[in-house]
């Protein structure tokens, strides 16, 4: 991108590229600091993709909660398609945790980081809102240590009996068994597992399938029991870790129902 400005906003530099959109820091007329989310132009001509880009910006629209990245506004500005979000000012959680010896983030600022996401998503959740995508890379740590979340552009809105399936890419590593086998074949107990992996991984600095190999996690997944939390960090309670060994269960009727009942059962 040629442009320096777009709309009112001042590009000061790029903070990521991903399939869909680039982020850019950028910086209003009276000096606050935003994120830019915009569409990457050779995309505005499939209106599949504008209508998932425009879907982030109508759920994120819905959202406010302290843990969650706040939706500033969304505007067209053609050829761009424009999500502008609050700007977080530190590193995301696998970062984070490579700042530690073993990965290992303190525990009891561990445990900050889990109340917080437990608290957000289960938010979400209650406003009908699945997020579809959780991993350690869409939750940032503000330097004063919040907990954010972000990428809302694989959720999606829900209602007791319909479920919509946006056809976006999975993140292997961290997602549930069902999924593999059906992409739309998900509820709330789809994130738990989710999230139970990046529990796993916050609490024992490592995750417990090892290996990038999309068949062979895909096949840890659908087969292979991780072994316990405590095992792998022996100063883990055995609450914490037997409550992780349940959100990772292969079946989703034997995981938690909500963040919520997570939560209790990690003692948090």
């Amino acid at each position: 991108m040629n442009r320096v400005k777009i709309g009112r906003y001042e590009l000061l530099g790029s903070l990521g590229r991903g399939g869909f959109g680039n982020v850019y820091k950028a910086k209003s007329g009276n000096g606050e600091l935003y994120a830019l989310k915009i569409l990457n132009p050779e995309l505005i001509n499939k209106p599949e993709i504008v209508s998932l880009f425009l879907n982030e910006a109508t759920i994120l629209s819905r959202l406010d909660h302290k843990n969650i990245c706040r939706f500033i506004e969304y505007f067209v500005n053609v050829p761009e398609y424009v999500i502008v979000l609050e700007f977080i000012e530190g590193v995301d959680l696998k970062e984070y945790m490579q700042i530690y010896p073993g990965n290992l983030i303190p525990f009891e600022q561990a445990k900050d980081i889990a109340r917080e996401c437990l608290s957000a998503f289960q938010y979400a959740f209650d406003m009908g809102i699945l997020h579809r995508d959780i991993k350690p890379s869409n939750i940032m740590i503000e330097r004063g240590g919040r907990s954010v979340l972000m990428d809302f552009g694989t959720a999606v809105e829900f209602t007791e009996n319909i479920q919509h399936d946006t056809g976006r890419n999975i993140s292997a590593s961290y997602c549930a068994p069902e999924r593999f086998k059906l992409p739309g074949n998900y509820d709330v107990r789809s994130d738990i597992y989710s999230l139970g992996m990046v529990f796993y991984e916050l609490f024992t600095g490592r995750l417990p399938f090892n290996t990038d190999s999309i068949p062979e996690i895909t096949s840890c997944h659908l087969n292979e029991t991780a072994l316990p939390a405590d095992f792998c960090n022996p100063s883990l309670s055995k609450e914490i870790s037997g409550a992780i060994k349940i959100s990772l269960e292969k079946r989703p009727e034997e995981r938690f129902n909500d963040f919520m009942e997570f939560k209790k059962a990690l003692g948090f």
